[in-house]
């Protein structure tokens, strides 16, 4: 018999007791009962895509008027546009390299508010974030990893299989189906492999072009960046997926897929 882990097992039932969900009051504690086992001690906050502005469902240790000052701001959130650009989750050092982020002044923004690093993923239905789920901690706790951004996607998907399980069995209220039905006609986010998506963004410029076919000077001319750029840039993508040339990469960009498709 094999044994498991006991925080394994409790993973597995939080997570499940977030997909069986069946109120947003109730998505948004077992989110936050979901999340904080796992990446520690910080904020977390969940907000409905409906309409122009997101709308707060639910938030856990977030200091008084972050979240307000947040609303005020978030018309300029490059972390939120990526999430539903890709529909995948991003994490703010991989945002480092987005010139709307550092313009933004997201990074002060964190920091002013006791943050130093902070995670965004999106909640789905028929491919469209309904919803978006943002994490949050202190600079001294170290950012976050890989692995820690997988787990959110763990939690966005059965936040996502709650939401669709809620819909079909009408247990929203009408205002809640109204906004869940506005969020689904938003845009469809761009159909690329989730291992591109998960890139920094001019990473994932670079690996979207190449699974286009295009050559390092067809990128750097739709990219304004030198052709050198271009080829560091595969370079580093072969490094980082133990790849040996362009073609492999490829290869493995397109056998990768994501919870959205």
């Amino acid at each position: 018999m094999v044994e498991h882990a006991p925080q394994v097992v409790n993973a597995l039932r939080l997570y499940l007791r977030l997909a069986g969900s069946k109120s947003l009051a109730a998505l948004g504690d077992n989110l936050i009962a979901a999340l904080n086992p796992m990446l520690g001690p910080g904020a977390v906050a969940i907000y409905l895509l409906a309409g122009n502005q997101p709308e707060l469902v639910c938030a856990n240790e977030a200091p008084e008027g972050f979240l307000e000052e947040y609303d005020h701001a978030s018309s300029s959130d490059s972390m939120l546009d990526h999430v539903l650009g890709t529909g995948v989750p991003i994490d703010n050092i991989a945002m480092q390299h987005e010139p709307d982020w550092l313009a933004g002044g997201n990074d002060a923004f964190l920091t002013k508010w006791g943050f130093g690093h902070c995670m965004a993923g999106p909640v789905l239905m028929d491919r469209r974030a309904v919803a978006v789920v943002y994490v949050a901690r202190a600079k001294d706790a170290g950012a976050y990893s890989r692995p820690e951004l997988e787990l959110l996607e763990a939690a966005c998907f059965s936040a996502s299989l709650s939401l669709e399980t809620m819909s079909a069995a009408q247990l929203l209220n009408d205002d809640e189906q109204a906004k869940i039905v506005d969020a689904r006609t938003k845009k469809e986010p761009a159909k690329v492999p989730r291992a591109v998506a998960l890139l920094p963004p001019r990473a994932a410029q670079v690996a979207e072009l190449l699974c286009k076919g295009l050559t390092n000077k067809a990128i750097a001319r739709q990219l304004n960046i030198s052709a050198y750029t271009v080829k560091d840039h595969v370079s580093a993508l072969c490094q980082r997926f133990d790849v040996s040339n362009r073609t492999e990469l490829v290869h493995r960009f397109m056998v990768s897929d994501g919870y959205g498709s």
